[in-house]
């Protein structure tokens, strides 16, 4: 699901691509508020957690693709 790039029909591939992609523009919504010193200030913890949690999500998706990269016949046996 996550590593099929060409055919997004799938509905689990449409969700995760759609979550990425939210999660991507809050992340850039966050570091804008993180460069206004009254909202970071008031919202430092809430904004490092935040960061946190979108690391990891990021890397775990990163590792997923990486994992299941072998299930494409392009690449089966590469690694």
């Amino acid at each position: 699901v996550l590593n099929d790039t060409r055919d997004h029909s799938h509905p689990k591939a449409r969700l995760v691509g759609l979550f990425l992609s939210v999660l991507i523009v809050v992340n850039v919504l966050a570091m804008i508020f993180e460069t206004v010193p009254e909202i970071e200030n008031k919202y430092h913890l809430s904004l490092a957690i935040f960061e946190l949690f979108s690391v990891t999500i990021f890397i775990v998706e990163y590792l997923l693709r990486v994992w299941s990269i072998g299930e494409n016949p392009k690449y089966a046996g590469l690694g």
